[in-house]
């Protein structure tokens, strides 16, 4: 049972239920209407994370990752659950408002077809950066234009597409004939490079939406911490990697909290 509940991936299942929410309270909707999609949304999340283990199980035993390779017919069985339970939380959403269905469906589709597309150039990293900031802007598919959804749905691509290249680092001697990256393309210097770019330009989106919000505004040093990290290292070494997505994702979960959190 714990392989499997590590494959959920829970913080990031957590993280994704957040987004939703920080976007319903960016736009004052009704409590009531939030925890449906939310929900849904964190099911598909974790769905999505069982099914890519299990469709990569034999490239990840390379890497000395074996439990999808091992239990491959309990990661199916459970991936086909969570697929289920997901699409009925998504059925519910939608008879509660059928205007969330294009972006419920754009979810699943990435979650399913995601690791079929991992050769084509710059789109696996494209399309979970835009699965994943894509639940911010729910409250623009029900009519609500508040400029600051767009703004945390660039400033959450920008941060998950520079964490999904930073986790490229990790399997770099693994990906080539697998996976397309742009470290394969542009060597690891210059990827490192756009990384802090892509987590400078979060910065100042995330700068720009507090201060028009006039909500704590010093809140967007969140992402100073991977930043500095990645500046200060000569090279990427595993434990710089670790370490950086670590304050990625600690600098992701505040800035959740603080739009969440009442002031």
């Amino acid at each position: 049972m714990k392989p499997i509940i590590k494959a959920l991936r829970l913080p990031v299942c957590f993280m994704a239920g957040a987004l939703v929410l920080a976007a319903f309270r960016i736009s004052n909707l009704s409590v009531s209407l939030t925890w449906l999609p939310s929900l849904a949304t964190m099911l598909i999340t974790s769905a999505t994370m069982v099914w890519n283990d299990y469709c990569d199980r034999n490239h990840d035993a390379k890497k000395g990752k074996t439990t999808a390779s091992e239990h491959s017919q309990l990661f199916l069985a459970f991936a086909t659950a969570m697929w289920l339970i997901a699409l009925v939380l998504v059925a519910l959403a939608l008879r509660q408002e059928s205007r969330f269905s294009q972006p419920m469906i754009i979810l699943i589709m990435v979650g399913l077809c995601y690791s079929a597309v991992r050769q084509i150039p710059l789109l696996p990293n494209l399309a979970v950066a835009t699965a994943a900031a894509l639940p911010a802007l729910l409250p623009v598919f029900v009519g609500h234009t508040d400029p600051s959804l767009w703004i945390l749905f660039a400033s959450t691509f920008l941060a998950i597409h520079a964490r999904e290249i930073l986790k490229d680092f990790d399997d770099r001697e693994h990906d080539p004939g697998y996976k397309w990256t742009l470290i394969q393309w542009l060597g690891e210097d210059r990827t490192k490079k756009i990384v802090i770019c892509l987590l400078w330009l979060a910065t100042l989106l995330v700068l720009g939406a507090l201060i028009l919000r006039g909500h704590r505004w010093f809140m967007f040093i969140v992402f100073w911490p991977a930043i500095h990290q990645l500046q200060e290292s000569r090279d990427c070494h595993p434990k710089t990697i670790s370490v950086t997505k670590l304050a990625m994702d600690l600098g992701i979960g505040l800035l959740l909290a603080s739009l969440i959190l009442p002031v």
